[in-house]
């Protein structure tokens, strides 16, 4: 599955939204199959920088957390110093058996709230 994150440079204020895309071919063809961060009241005001893996090794459990930037949120104003927010996603297969993600809820904004 591809994760496809498309930006709105016009107004970075708002952030990006983040459409997954998916195919089960690496070649394609691809089709919509989700967005993680539409617009709307949950929107999350950055841009998506990354989905990545928390091992848990006593259940033998690999999780998934989807990453942004949080835009203009660093005191200094500096790029550099911007928050990141986190939240949890799980994967529930859609009626064609592709594994569509969704958030579940906030793990962390920048170290604090960190709840794994």
């Amino acid at each position: 599955m591809v994760l496809r994150f498309t930006n709105e440079s016009s107004r970075p204020q708002r952030g990006s939204d983040a459409t997954v895309i998916a195919s089960k071919s690496p070649f394609g063809p691809y089709r919509y199959v989700t967005n993680l961060n539409s617009w709307g009241e949950e929107h999350i005001k950055g841009q998506s920088s990354g989905v990545f893996t928390i091992s848990e090794k006593a259940v033998k459990e690999e999780r998934f957390v989807w990453a942004t930037d949080l835009w203009f949120s660093g005191e200094s104003g500096m790029k550099g110093d911007d928050y990141q927010y986190w939240e949890e996603l799980e994967f529930v297969e859609n009626k064609e058996g592709i594994p569509v993600p969704r958030r579940v809820g906030v793990v962390g904004v920048d170290g604090r709230n960190f709840e794994l």
